[in-house]
């Protein structure tokens, strides 16, 4: 092989490289802004149904209708974004459906109160009697670790080695197991 041949070789060959990083860039930055959009509207859903007690606190006689609409649309959003987010990322999925479970049995009692306060016939603000806290502190911080963790350029062999080694320890824990019983 001659000099020319060589340079035109290495130049065909870094053009090559080049053009697959460009593709491989752009598709990561394409599929980074869908996931951060989808991550985004998943918690909003969420945001939306911690903010249900205040609705139902502040309820007027004409709007109950509509309230239990709303309400039900929150829910069915809530598993929307559970089941997109279980099959975009399974690691995301599950912390996220961690959040909205913890979320909905926090939530449970808040609604219960609010539901138990009398309707108002005008349309005078009123504000619940004491802050709504959720204490999902833990499991907000997980779901968004997962997701910080899928935004990441390298999260599919991260992915990979985490399975990798989650099976090693899950085969480890039923040979110790084994060998206890």
């Amino acid at each position: 092989m001659s000099a020319a041949e060589a340079v035109t070789l290495a130049s065909a060959l870094i053009a090559a490289s080049v053009v697959v990083i460009g593709y491989w860039a752009n598709h990561y930055v394409a599929r980074r802004e869908r996931r951060t959009r989808l991550y985004a509207d998943a918690l909003e859903a969420l945001a939306d149904h911690e903010e249900l007690p205040y609705l139902i606190w502040r309820r007027v006689s004409l709007d109950a209708a509509v309230l239990t609409e709303r309400i039900s649309r929150g829910h069915g959003r809530l598993r929307h974004y559970e089941t997109l987010l279980h099959l975009d990322s399974p690691a995301v999925g599950a912390a996220f459906a961690d959040l909205a479970n913890a979320t909905r049995a926090q939530g449970e009692e808040f609604r219960r109160l609010a539901w138990q306060h009398p309707v108002r016939d005008d349309q005078t603000a009123q504000a619940m009697p004491a802050r709504i806290a959720y204490d999902t502190h833990r499991q907000r911080n997980h779901c968004l670790e997962a997701m910080q963790l899928e935004l990441s350029p390298w999260a599919r062999l991260r992915r990979r080695l985490t399975w990798r080694r989650g099976a090693v320890d899950i085969e480890d824990e039923s040979r110790s197991a084994e060998s206890a019983n």
